[in-house]
């Protein structure tokens, strides 16, 4: 039996009145022993895991990356960037994020551009993070929509409220609660 369902949902990477909000994990094989998200990493998914203690995850995850498994390169760059020594991994954590994304899974794109976006584990482009969140988003990610949509924001002019507006609204309709809850914030500003 596999883990077919993996995820966590982070927080949006906000600006001025729209919120950061951080969600639940869900389904991680055994839910009583995950990890609870404060991050701004997106959802994932592991179709190559199969059911393992939390305490060996990484190994695993390790292995099946080191063997080109998109999902796990994005999966251990997760855990290693949630982990009490968060800030000593998140060197580690971007290159697993930078290897997922090269291996083709946009989870590990948005991810990617979160820590690019927050100046984590190297210096902060928040030029390749708008690219990094389109790719992603591009592919059905919905967070790194609503990411991409804070980002616009950064230049506060009608057209880039008009870009998140859109933005938000894509990710709101695919069910990311956090840009349900950020076009809102954004209509009232209007």
């Amino acid at each position: 039996m596999s883990c077919a369902n993996l995820s966590w949902i982070g927080r949006l990477v906000a600006l001025g009145t729209l919120s950061w909000v951080g969600l639940e994990s869900r389904n991680f094989c055994d839910v009583s022993s995950a990890p609870r998200p404060a991050s701004p990493l997106t959802q994932i998914s592991a179709e190559h895991l199969e059911p393992t203690p939390p305490a060996r995850a990484p190994a695993a995850l390790r292995t099946s990356c080191a063997d080109g498994a998109a999902l796990a390169c994005n999966n251990l760059g997760v855990l290693l960037y949630r982990s009490r020594e968060a800030a000593a991994h998140a060197q580690q954590a971007r290159a697993l994020f930078a290897r997922g994304c090269e291996l083709g899974a946009p989870e590990a794109c948005g991810n990617l551009g979160a820590l690019y976006e927050n100046a984590e584990g190297g210096e902060r482009d928040a030029t390749l993070a708008r690219k990094l969140y389109q790719r992603a988003c591009d592919a059905g990610v919905a967070l790194s929509c609503s990411n991409l949509g804070a980002a616009a924001l950064r230049v506060p002019t009608a057209e880039s409220r008009r870009e998140a507006a859109g933005l938000f609204a894509r990710a709101c309709s695919s069910g990311c609660e956090v840009a349900c809850r950020n076009l809102s914030a954004l209509s009232r500003l209007r």
